[in-house]
């Protein structure tokens, strides 16, 4: 039986493994990108913190700044060296990290290390809108401050940028934590979005092997079920039991093959029967003919028998549905075709390149010449024992 490439077992099973092996992969490997990118997001977080504790710390240090302003040109020299430094290197990191979220380009370094390269980063539109704002409201602190600083960054107005700072911090820092927020939600939706690949990946990888398991249970165990059961039945001596096919597979194909070797052992039963039965040569030729129809096809059946001289085959009986010329009592010459060759084994012989020579009086007890005239172009001989 020809087996149609998407009916077999193999191939099904064979496909079936490997979409369950292209959904795993799939699924780690976009797992692994997702973690990937949670290790960008972690980098990110840590900036917008950075943001909020440099807005939470000037503003605290300008307020106490403005309650210890100096009132002598050694305190402001003392704070030239101290405070303003820490300041300007505040506002300078602030102004950095900004930059870098506004334009969502994040070098390497400004992460603190070098093991990853710039990172391109990908935000969702409430996090872009809270960047642009947190941006816009940097901006504007920034340019007040710098008034406020004035011009001659080398002696700076401290106090009056202390003063501006105390009265504008607020909002810096919630403009920071605002922006904090959003990026968390951010991070916590796509954290929830990996769960939610995750069990919609095992939802279908579960599903994928329950249909396994369903088609395994159809074309393997039940069909194989249903033959354990035929096989108890010819191994009781049932051997007229045939297997049904219900697949178009290798458990049906096998089944199939199964089905005829049962169909033959029981015509070899059969045709044992019958011969037993049989009370006549005639009849048991006969029981031959149609039971071994099954193993080996044929049109003729004869038994020859050996003269006393040792020199002729003399056709004893024969049965046959076609009208030949070969008749009872024909005698054949034992040196001449084939069976000159016979020996106490079984013999196949095929006649088919052998012209007619029934008009050559010197072949005509040929018995080869005599199966070819009446169009047998082939012959099996079976010695009789006993």
């Amino acid at each position: 039986m020809l087996l149609n490439c998407f009916k077999s077992l193999r191939v099904q099973i064979g496909l079936a493994i490997f979409i369950i092996f292209l959904l795993l992969a799939g699924t780690l490997g976009y797992t692994l990108y997702a973690l990937n990118l949670r290790q960008h997001d972690y980098l990110i977080l840590n900036l917008t913190g950075q943001l909020r504790v440099i807005s939470q710390t000037i503003t605290e240090q300008s307020l106490n700044y403005t309650l210890q302003a100096p009132d002598s040109f050694d305190k402001y020299d003392r704070d030239l060296k101290s405070y303003w430094p820490n300041l300007k290197k505040q506002i300078d990191q602030y102004e950095k990290i900004t930059h870098a979220l506004e334009s969502r380009v994040i070098d390497a370094e400004l992460g603190g290390h070098g093991s990853h390269s710039k990172i391109q980063c990908t935000w969702d539109d409430r996090s872009r809108l809270q960047m642009d704002i947190a941006a816009a409201d940097w901006k504007r602190f920034k340019k007040g401050l710098d008034q406020k600083i004035g011009i001659n960054v080398n002696e700076p107005q401290l106090t009056h940028a202390a003063e501006y700072i105390s009265q504008n911090g607020d909002k810096l820092v919630r403009s920071s934590e605002h922006l904090a927020i959003a990026f968390e939600r951010m991070m916590e939706d796509k954290l929830n979005f990996i769960r939610m690949f995750q069990w919609i990946a095992a939802g279908i990888a579960s599903v994928f092997l329950i249909l396994i398991f369903a088609t395994l249970q159809n074309l393997v165990f039940k069909p194989l079920k249903t033959t354990i059961k035929g096989f108890n039945q010819i191994a009781n001596g049932n051997f007229n039991h045939q297997l049904p096919v219900t697949q178009r597979n290798e458990i049906g194909q096998m089944v199939l093959e199964f089905n005829r070797l049962t169909e033959r052992l029981n015509s070899m039963f059969r045709l044992t029967d019958r011969i037993n039965q049989g009370k006549k040569l005639e009849e048991t030729l006969q029981f031959v003919y149609e039971e071994f129809q099954t193993f080996v096809p044929f049109d003729w059946v004869g038994v020859f028998f050996m003269s006393p001289d040792n020199q002729h085959f003399l056709l004893e009986r024969l049965f046959s549905p076609e009208v030949t010329t070969l008749k009872e009592g024909d005698s054949f010459d034992a040196r001449l075709g084939s069976f000159a060759k016979i020996q106490d084994k079984p013999l196949a012989f095929s006649y088919s390149s052998l012209s007619s020579q029934s008009h050559i009086s010197s072949q005509s007890n040929n018995i080869d010449i005599a199966f070819k005239n009446n169009n047998l172009n082939s012959a099996v001989y079976l010695p009789l024992l006993g």
